[in-house]
């Protein structure tokens, strides 16, 4: 049997240049198609759990029984709705990512991820008018970028501001300071974060018996936590009234970079006649 390689006829395959970046183009589409869709299962299940997590350390500790019986309410309310939401059907789901993809977010995203799709498929049969086509993905980059920062508001999640800086726990809470020692490090980094509890959300000074300083720690534990679920609660209400949220601008400047790189390439590397259809 013959080991010869297979020979094509002149013309069948377009530069390699175009043909690895209309790849590329077809790998970074495919995968933001599959981010996109999936949030509705992956996305929304980790979010789900997160809420559930930090409701059950809140409603478990013995200190929940010490507020007040209007906010337990409250909270057992909403971790009920928690729970439900998480039980959302596979079909409610599908629909959901359907829904998302299809009538939410911007026109111009999803305009760009359909010509990414269709485009360099087109552009590897060979397809007449594909090649100069392709500027339409660095134009839809573009305006998308422009609608983005013009119409998107930055979101700032007020519960992640409630977490203080390694430096601010090493600088006010450590002792001494970092040991060189990683292990050692780990420790006092603990020991400084339980110091952090008791001192701001306690507003008490560490007891010296290791006992009573456990239970401090726990206490402010209970208090922090109380008030990332109240931050997380007005987070998630911001998230939803958000109709856009903005981007990154290096997030985008790097998408429009490689549009007008994909484009570029493929415009150098080939001829218009290049991309006519063969006989």
């Amino acid at each position: 049997m013959s080991g010869r390689k297979k020979k094509f006829p002149a013309g069948t395959f377009i530069p390699g240049p175009a043909r690895i970046c209309a790849i590329i183009q077809l790998c970074i589409a495919f995968s933001i198609l599959l981010w996109e869709m999936a949030q509705p299962f992956t996305g929304e299940l980790f979010r789900q759990k997160s809420n559930a997590l930090l409701y059950e350390e809140v409603i478990d500790n013995p200190k929940f029984a010490s507020l007040p019986q209007e906010q337990q309410s409250q909270i057992l309310a909403h971790y009920d709705a928690v729970k439900i939401e998480k039980q959302r059907s596979f079909e409610a789901k599908v629909a959901a990512a359907a829904d998302r993809m299809l009538f939410h977010g911007s026109v111009f995203k999803r305009s760009w991820l359909l010509f990414s799709i269709i485009l360099p498929i087109f552009l590897l049969k060979r397809r007449e008018g594909a090649l100069a086509a392709l500027w339409i993905l660095p134009l839809l980059a573009l305006c998308y970028a422009v609608d983005n920062q013009r119409s998107g508001t930055r979101f700032i999640s007020q519960e992640a501001q409630l977490f203080p800086s390694e430096k601010e726990i090493v600088e006010k809470y450590v002792a001494g300071g970092l040991s060189p020692h990683i292990f050692e490090q780990q420790e006092q980094l603990r020991t400084g974060w339980k110091h952090y509890l008791v001192q701001e959300w306690l507003e008490e000074r560490p007891s010296h018996d290791p006992q009573l300083f456990e239970q401090q720690a726990q206490e402010g534990a209970f208090a922090f936590a109380l008030a990332r679920l109240e931050k997380r609660q007005l987070d998630n209400a911001r998230k939803a009234r958000l109709p856009i949220q903005q981007e990154h601008p290096l997030i985008l400047g790097i998408y429009l970079f490689w549009n007008v790189l994909f484009a570029l390439v493929a415009s150098l590397k080939m001829s218009f006649n290049a991309c006519s259809p063969r006989p």
